[in-house]
């Protein structure tokens, strides 16, 4: 006997199946039910949001801008943030990026003054 998969399995959704096998030579018959659990696997992010887009100019170095939350399947994840790919600025010789990753915050990591950093782009990498 064999027993297929059609379309996915998700622990999530449905940790086990329980599936009644009946066995017969013709004369005599039995039948017992089976159980198949499914073994949990890591589940990837499907989603990252940060809760503000947006800073006031002049703020002190190490202001939170805003923090980052997660959307994932496994509820008890840790999720860790990085900056990747970041748009540099010549910040006084320097080129840097004026935020940085601390925890699950964005943070900046040099004054902001408007007029050189109107906006700016980041790209984050998220972990589980």
């Amino acid at each position: 006997m064999r027993v297929k998969v059609v379309g996915g399995l998700n622990f999530e959704n449905i940790p086990s199946y329980t599936l009644n096998v009946q066995v017969s030579d013709g004369l005599l018959s039995n039948s017992a039910n089976i159980t198949i659990n499914v073994t949990d696997a890591n589940d990837g992010p499907t989603q990252a949001v940060l809760s503000n887009n947006v800073v006031d100019e002049n703020v002190p170095l190490g202001t939170i801008i805003g923090s980052f939350t997660t959307t994932d399947e496994d509820v008890n994840d840790t999720h860790t943030y990085e900056l990747q790919n970041s748009f540099d600025f010549d910040i006084n010789g320097v080129i840097r990026s004026p935020v940085v990753v601390v925890g699950n915050n964005l943070v900046t990591d040099v004054e902001i003054d408007f007029e050189q950093f109107s906006s700016f782009k980041v790209r984050i990498l998220l972990y589980n």
